[in-house]
């Protein structure tokens, strides 16, 4: 009886040499050098801390290790569990807990977590099955993929994704193809991804099949918080795909949206018929002169804007916009602008042909005031903060004239006889020529400097008149600036959650 509690003394206090042999060996069995530093052990499982093996960038913080006493004297062990492993990636370090469970050539992860903190990303659920096996060139692997959950968080910019794929890896390389898609199966999409060891570098592609919206179904709300209270009413198709590169550290990576006969409400504007090859790419720098463009047939805010083309390309300093062109007042507004992320301003420089003064008068909403004739001319429009200016802006009429005409359900004459005068005149006045300076502040004061050319036939006297005005007249370029006001809100948004 002493001889065997002698014996069960000695053989416990081999264990962690034991182990420690075991472990290595085990390790080595898959291609990897590994040893730990032994801080509890028994029968069945020991605890082993600072694992460390020749794995360039991981490190594990506590090790569970579980076996029998013969896979010990064998140089085995059955399970390997890592809490706290630390892998240094190109999207930050990744964070992971893992059950390994080893069976041969037959392994298997069960219950994996990562997360990926400069991401604000984790996944959970992560399911393994590999087949192991051990060449000339060294180990390799091929098996399949499930994760249950990939989620964001703080905010979370997308619904939860499910993985199904299928792997294979081994020294040099590693491979995975597959298919995320969300619970409901609305968002689905095909994913590559492929890594070379020795250089640390790779590259992931992801294709999203298209996604069809409808008022009274699926909104982009549903799909993120992001557009929850932005946009509504959405209807059309969107499709999208996504490719990333790595090396030395550094990620690059570019993301294409496209939009086909989208329509939409947003903070009052109404949009409908929009088409559009966006374009997303991080570095910027990557993608200097590449065109992107946006069109939609019509836009309704508090002025309507129709056949609305845009396209701009990243530049040095922010934004660069080659082409802009819209319908407005019955007419063509058309030019190019940059946008200054430094300074957060965006300078227009806008040519209007054909604008017509009956549809621009009638915006002004003044009871009684009426117009015929076409205007045309440079509107150089500063926009920053919650202002847009207008600086040395010129409108003029064509060679055919036209009329104004200001009849007032209750005359406003009375006081004054130099304005009784202006309102006489204008009253029934035929234009050779209008010519109006611009200057001002559209969400603010604007201040015109209006100078008109010809006659009222009802007084029988030509008539050249300088009216300078300055008013409150931002409801007519309002519905303009709700793009802005979109694009403020939805940077807003991804500012609080970084």
């Amino acid at each position: 009886m002493l001889v065997l509690v002698v014996l069960g003394i000695a053989f416990r206090l081999a264990l962690p040499a034991l182990l420690e042999r075991a472990l290595a060996a085990t390790a080595r069995a898959y291609g990897v050098e590994a040893r730990a530093e032994v801080q509890s052990v028994g029968w069945r499982r020991a605890e082993l801390a600072d694992l460390q093996t020749d794995l360039a960038g991981l490190r594990v913080a506590r090790t569970e290790v579980r076996y029998s006493v013969l896979d010990l004297l064998r140089r085995r062990v059955d399970a390997v569990e890592l809490t706290g492993v630390v892998v240094e990636t190109p999207l930050g370090p990744l964070q992971a807990r893992l059950v390994i469970e080893l069976d041969g050539n037959d392994v298997r992860v069960r219950d994996g977590e990562v997360e990926l903190p400069e991401l604000r990303a984790g996944a959970l659920g992560i399911a393994i099955d590999a087949e192991w096996a051990m060449g000339d060139a060294g180990p390799s692997a091929l098996g399949t993929i499930r994760v249950e959950e990939i989620r964001t968080r703080d905010p979370a910019y997308a619904p939860p994704l499910a993985l199904e794929g299928e792997f294979e890896l081994d020294t040099e390389r590693g491979a995975l193809t597959g298919t995320l898609r969300d619970p409901g199966d609305v968002l689905v999409a095909e994913i590559e991804a492929r890594h070379r060891f020795r250089e640390s570098a790779g590259s992931a592609s992801a294709r999203l099949e298209p996604v069809e919206f409808a008022p009274d179904a699926l909104q982009p709300g549903d799909l993120s918080p992001l557009f929850a209270d932005l946009v509504e009413n959405v209807s059309g198709t969107a499709r999208a795909a996504a490719g990333a590169r790595w090396s030395d550290g550094k990620l690059r990576y570019e993301i294409d949206l496209l939009l086909d006969r989208v329509s939409l409400e947003a903070q009052g504007l109404r949009v409908r018929g929009v088409d559009g090859d966006l374009h997303y790419a991080h570095p910027r720098e990557r993608r200097l002169g590449l065109a992107q463009r946006i069109a939609f047939e019509r836009g309704e805010g508090v002025v309507a804007v129709s056949d609305v083309v845009l396209r701009f390309a990243p530049s040095q300093s922010g934004l660069h916009m080659d082409e802009i062109r819209f319908g407005l007042f019955g007419g063509t507004v058309e030019g190019s602008g940059d946008y200054d992320a430094a300074s957060g301003e965006t300078r227009l420089d806008l040519r209007a042909v054909d604008l017509d003064l009956g549809a621009l008068l009638a915006q002004l909403q003044i009871d009684g005031l009426t117009g015929t004739g076409k205007l045309a001319g440079e509107i150089p429009v500063r926009v920053g903060g919650n202002h847009l200016w207008i600086e040395g802006g010129r409108l003029a009429s064509g060679p055919e004239g036209g009329t104004i005409r200001y009849q007032p359900a209750v005359s406003p004459k009375g006081g004054d006889p130099a304005l009784d005068l202006v309102i006489d005149i204008v009253e029934n006045f035929r234009y050779e020529s209008l010519a109006a300076g611009l200057n001002g502040d559209l969400r603010d004061e604007l201040v015109v400097a209006l100078r008109l050319v010809g006659e009222n036939p009802d007084l029988g006297t030509p008539v050249d008149l300088t009216v300078t005005l300055s008013e409150h007249l931002g409801a007519v370029f309002e519905g303009l600036g709700i793009v802005g006001g979109i694009r403020d809100a939805f940077e807003a948004r991804v500012r609080a959650g970084e």
